[in-house]
């Protein structure tokens, strides 16, 4: 259904629209122009930072960071491939898949491809988080860098060839025109054998594919995550945290002593026997729970973003009259501008959940100035070097110069 987008035009001019047909008009173009340039330049520069962040030391050997490392590649390349349309569309009116047929098929067959990917890469992230819980003590045997990679690339092949029927689909198709008895070439359209089938079936397993099953997928995994993160909580306080106070039970804190060796359960009450956890399974607890909190912001996200263009296919047809008029054409672009900003955001979500990749933007931004204040010094250092050797060379010809004086005084007073 994605791939219809640019089929719609609209059926009355723009010099016979009204006043406030032509503001929805001017808005549709401003959207095109200026928030498609605005989330390409963000998305660029936020997806390159995920990379190298995701890079670093401390995420390397995770198997989450290969699949999130490659979605901000697949984010990158939706942003380019879907939104250049879109913006020489609203500055020019020209629509880029007209150059040539096969660039018509190729766009179409990305543009339909790409964010399936990016839409299945985040189910099977969220899938190996709901293992990491359910079954902590088998997941590192199943779950690796390697496997992760083979995953990644099963799905890129399984997701490209299931949509490789588009590049049957549309195409230049020859149309007879009776006012003027002759044949007018129509650019990047259904072709006619297949237009039924596109209506009643692609469309419908396109709109599964990409939002509806990943979405339903993600929506159960993360209820199931959720519930178990809950009582995998409740179970570690009530182990550590129970005890008898005269033969009652007695409510008790536990605080967590930051740089120390251990997490400690007091209750401030005598006969209470002190408990001790060591650090690094609180600090594992967290990361844990800092991770899943991550990844469930983002599976929200990629499911608010995309809800709109799915409304819109579903219920379009009630709310607009036949024809794409300027109202549902700026609904129709303000859903597909929600839908690429899940693929420019990833980042800044990222920050804003997650503790240890904050931590790493800190290393990266403190190793930076480390890295400036160690290239100005050597800077200062080679200059300074340099002025010595200049300073030890005019030293070297002063005392050349000095002695061939002397030589040539010796010689004279000899004379």
């Amino acid at each position: 259904m994605r791939i219809m987008e640019d089929e719609f035009k609209l059926t009355t001019p723009d010099t016979d629209l009204s006043e406030r047909d032509k503001l929805l008009v001017d808005i549709d173009r401003a959207l095109k122009i200026y928030y498609s340039i605005a989330l390409v330049t963000v998305g660029t520069v936020l997806n390159i930072l995920s990379i190298v962040i995701l890079s670093r030391v401390a995420f390397r050997n995770s198997t989450t960071s290969v699949y999130l490392r490659y979605l901000a590649c697949i984010d990158m390349f939706v942003l380019y491939n879907g939104l250049s349309r879109h913006f020489v569309s609203g500055i020019s009116g020209y629509n880029i898949r007209y150059l040539s047929e096969a660039f018509c098929k190729f766009n179409l067959w990305s543009s339909a491809f790409a964010p399936d990917i990016s839409a299945w890469i985040l189910v099977v992230v969220t899938t190996e988080r709901l293992m990491s819980i359910v079954l902590p003590h088998r997941v590192r045997t199943v779950c690796s860098k390697s496997t992760a990679a083979a995953a990644v690339i099963v799905i890129t092949l399984i997701i490209m060839a299931s949509n490789l029927p588009v590049l049957f689909f549309f195409g230049d198709q020859q149309v007879p025109e009776d006012e003027t008895n002759s044949t007018v070439t129509l650019r990047c359209v259904i072709l006619t054998n297949y237009e039924t089938f596109m209506n009643k079936v692609w469309y419908w397993l396109d709109l599964l594919k990409f939002v509806l099953l990943p979405s339903s997928i993600l929506t159960i995994f993360n209820i199931i995550i959720i519930i178990y993160v809950i009582r995998s909580r409740r179970r570690v306080e009530k182990v550590v945290a129970t005890k008898t106070f005269r033969g009652r039970p007695n409510s008790m804190t536990l605080t967590i002593l930051k740089g120390s060796r251990h997490a400690q359960l007091t209750s401030g009450h005598p006969g209470f026997t002190t408990t001790t956890v060591p650090n690094n399974c609180v600090i594992g607890s967290n990361k844990e729970i800092s991770l899943t909190i991550t990844l469930l912001v983002i599976n929200a996200t990629f499911v608010i973003c995309n809800t709109p263009i799915v409304v819109y296919f579903l219920a379009s047809q009630y709310w607009f009259p036949p024809g794409l008029q300027p109202a549902e054409r700026l609904t129709l672009t303000a859903s597909i501008m929600a839908m690429y900003t899940n693929n420019a955001v990833n980042f800044l979500l990222y920050c804003a959940t997650g503790s240890r990749f904050r931590v790493e933007i800190r290393h990266l931004c403190s190793d930076l100035r480390n890295a400036g204040s160690s290239w100005a010094a050597s800077s200062r250092l080679v200059k300074n070097n340099n002025t010595s050797n200049e300073v030890l060379k005019s030293n070297h010809l002063d005392d050349q110069m000095v002695s061939v004086m002397g030589s040539m005084e010796s010689f004279y007073t000899y004379q």
